[in-house]
């Protein structure tokens, strides 16, 4: 067989360089008409987009006079696929072909496209590829106007798909000039694949969380399509916290599994009767009849559980400080040296409401060295406040360090702290009983120095350890310090050092006054 390559092409390539033709223009196709050309296949974008542009319409124009028939008297033309890159001449390139919305992957050319449609009362009714009824008006399709809609919503209808084109394989066949040939080819689209994420809410009834969607890439054009899955995987503990991220391989795009606020992941499984758990990589269990364009369980189901609260697993004192959360559950699993890690100034300032917990025995925070910069903040120590929903349990705070500076301007009512500014406790009436609510502390022992610099207070409650209740909380040797601020190569005071006193229950009081023109950077007080 031979065919006449020039004579297939010319139309292509100038459609290509720029001449789109929209609904088939007439006009151009009766002038390949009067130079002879007499096949004509069209490819229908079926709402896609040909080089960006939506609403595009491509054609290939063959000429089968010219080309040389077979012994049975046809000319035997294969087709060359829009986007196939030996269409390439010069400084042109291929027609891309996308979907405008990116929602939709390429399953390919089919001769045959019908509409969607279900019985309704009787009468077969269009929908969209969701099964969604649509009112058709002027040749247009809609959704049904919602209440309160002033205008209707245009919609795509959904379509079968039926006789997909081989460009391997199939041909036209023709009898040299006796008859024009016109065929359509339509872009076949399928939605994206997804996964569904859910978990039981407060009813017991499954409800979604999310979902992630992916293109169900067709590697070459095999009978079964030779998919190729995407994967989801499972969020696992990374660096103290859980990691719900994952990078797909060769891409820079993440993976998120759904994470929900005030939880964590527990496990996941790939049935609703929760005894297929998936443990690391799951790949979607879809597929596809190409043949038609069918999604075979395009959707797969993924069942969730979920633990109350954010969970850490620390390990380090650098895991502990990067997951920050002042309602975090930290599970502390082994002794952390803060030498060189910054404490996280916000604890300073902020109500501690998490739990701290040591695991499999006594844990250790140790050589932690913390700042209270604050102008406005009434609380302040290595937490703020140690909240009435709080838990800390066998954890010893040893050879703590933090240092208060407000900057100079008068706070009232401040409480200040070496382990927190104030131990909070809540009374709350519940089926008309009066009752307190205070942290669950025990097994704590706090020791180190308390800084005392630029400060300035009015009704103020500074102890050495916390206001408050100090059950469940062993005071180990606590010293303090007065320091200045640098002034040339003196230091001036805003504490009198000589005046600071603690009394029986580590209660301090101090006199402020500026002095300046110290030689010292610092003094250490005698209780």
């Amino acid at each position: 067989m031979k065919k006449t390559l020039k004579a297939i092409c010319i139309f292509a390539m100038t459609v290509i360089a720029g001449v789109f033709i929209a609904a088939c223009s007439k006009t151009l196709v009766d002038d390949y008409r009067k130079n002879g050309y007499d096949v004509f296949v069209t490819y229908d974008g079926n709402g896609g987009n040909f080089m960006g542009r939506k609403g595009v319409t491509l054609m290939d124009a063959f000429r089968s006079k010219s080309m040389t028939a077979d012994s049975d008297g046809k000319v035997r033309i294969k087709l060359v696929e829009p986007t196939d890159k030996s269409r390439i001449k010069g400084s042109l390139t291929s027609v891309a072909l996308s979907m405008p919305t990116n929602d939709h992957f390429f399953a390919g050319w089919y001769k045959t496209r019908t509409l969607m449609k279900t019985d309704i009362g009787g009468i077969e009714t269009v929908t969209d590829e969701n099964g969604v009824a649509l009112e058709e008006i002027n040749g247009k399709y809609y959704y049904p106007k919602k209440e309160g809609e002033e205008e209707r919503t245009e919609a795509t209808p959904g379509y079968l798909y039926s006789d997909r084109w081989d460009f391997e394989n199939d041909v036209i066949e023709i009898v040299p000039g006796s008859k024009e040939f016109n065929m359509t080819l339509y872009a076949g689209w399928v939605p994206y694949y997804e996964f569904n994420y859910l978990v039981k809410n407060k009813d017991g009834e499954w409800e979604s969380i999310g979902t992630t969607t992916f293109d169900y890439k067709l590697a070459g054009d095999t009978e079964n399509g030779n998919p190729s899955y995407k994967n989801i995987w499972i969020p696992r503990y990374d660096d103290g916290a859980m990691n719900y991220n994952h990078k797909y391989d060769g891409s820079t795009d993440d993976y998120v599994f759904p994470k929900v606020k005030g939880k964590t992941f527990n496990k996941a499984y790939s049935d609703e009767a929760m005894t297929q758990e998936i443990t690391d990589v799951f790949s979607h269990q879809g597929g596809i009849d190409l043949e038609t364009a069918t999604p075979i369980n395009r959707v797969q189901n993924i069942y969730v559980t979920l633990t109350d609260g954010e969970i850490y697993r620390i390990e380090t004192a650098a895991q502990f400080a990067k997951s920050f959360n002042v309602e975090g559950i930290f599970e502390i699993y082994e002794d952390l040296d803060f030498t060189g890690v910054e404490w996280p100034r916000n604890y300073t300032v902020q109500t501690f409401k998490g739990k701290i917990t040591g695991m499999g025995g006594v844990k250790k925070f140790s050589n932690v060295t913390a700042n209270f910069i604050s102008q406005t903040s009434r609380i302040g120590g290595l937490f703020g406040e140690i909240g009435s929903e709080a838990t800390i349990k066998d954890i010893n705070f040893e050879n703590l360090t933090v240092s208060f500076s407000n900057g100079g301007r008068r706070i009232r009512d401040a409480e200040f702290g070496l382990f927190a500014g104030a131990i909070e406790e809540k009374k709350v009436t519940e089926n008309g009983t009066e009752k307190t609510l205070k942290p669950d502390i025990s097994g704590v022992s706090v020791s180190g120095t308390m800084r005392l610099g630029e400060l300035s207070l009015s009704d103020y409650s500074v102890n050495l350890v916390a206001n408050g209740d100090l059950t469940g909380i062993t005071e180990g040797e606590i010293k303090v310090v007065v320091f200045g601020v640098e002034l040339g190569k003196k230091y001036q005071y805003y504490i009198d050092p000589e005046s600071v006193s603690a009394d029986g229950d580590g209660n301090l009081t101090m006199t402020f006054r500026i002095i300046k023109d110290k030689d010292e950077p610092e003094y250490a007080i005698t209780l």
